[in-house]
């Protein structure tokens, strides 16, 4: 008799929602607030069909997002940024944003309509529209991929940090962080402390015993052949 398919995704979220905080998953394409946002991104034409997003505290899948426990790595990532962001629940978005948010200030420029024409010199904060480096955001994603690393160490024994520097300097976060080198180390630096267990962030070590409890039975089962 087959083995009745597990959706990880429910039970990660069950877990999650008793053991840490509460969460909601949906589906991007349903989410007329994604649609609209997959347009204004147009510089990751891949955000609606690739990209995992969260907003509060609710977990937007892209289409065909796989119910496999090999998919935890990417709840885990998400949860983490829902836990951070109620930390700070107001600026946590505005942190988010900076600097591209700056560019809202370019609309006291209307001022010059009324007033002095040297309003129209805040204009210039629409240059806060360039891919300038984001380093809230990128202290964001870092702990976020660090997450990530940390699942991808517990599941196969690997972590592939690596694969994640590429997102920091590319445009899947708009270029936010072109120190690659900075980037390579300090994530090097802490897969060497998670081998002697020394967690970055008080969720790793519940999304551990999470994986040590209720998802090493199912890892046996994959290839390659897991830490022991």
């Amino acid at each position: 008799m087959s083995q009745e398919k597990i959706d990880w995704v429910d039970k990660y979220q069950k877990w999650c929602c008793q053991n840490v905080t509460a969460i909601k998953i949906k589906n991007k394409e349903d989410s007329r607030l994604m649609r609209l946002i997959g347009k204004l991104m147009f510089f990751n034409p891949s955000f609606m069909t690739n990209f995992i997003t969260t907003i509060g505290k609710t977990i937007y899948l892209p289409k065909g997002f796989s119910k496999e426990f090999t998919n935890i790595e990417v709840l885990a990532h998400e949860t983490q940024h829902i836990v951070d962001s109620k930390k700070i629940p107001l600026l946590y978005g505005v942190a988010y944003l900076f600097p591209q948010i700056l560019i809202l200030l370019s609309l006291l420029s209307l001022g010059a309509i009324w007033g002095s024409k040297l309003w129209l010199l805040n204009l210039l904060w629409l240059l806060c529209a360039l891919p300038i480096p984001a380093p809230f955001r990128m202290l964001i994603e870092r702990r976020g991929y660090m997450m990530s690393a940390a699942v991808n160490y517990w599941l196969w024994g690997n972590d592939h940090y690596e694969l994640y520097l590429n997102y920091f300097t590319g445009p899947a976060y708009y270029f936010m962080w072109p120190f690659k080198k900075h980037l390579s180390l300090w994530f090097h630096q802490m897969m060497t402390d998670l081998r002697f267990e020394i967690f970055p962030t008080k969720l790793m070590p519940k999304v551990k015993q999470f994986i040590d409890e209720e998802v090493r039975n199912e890892i046996s089962r994959y290839s390659p052949v897991p830490k022991k």
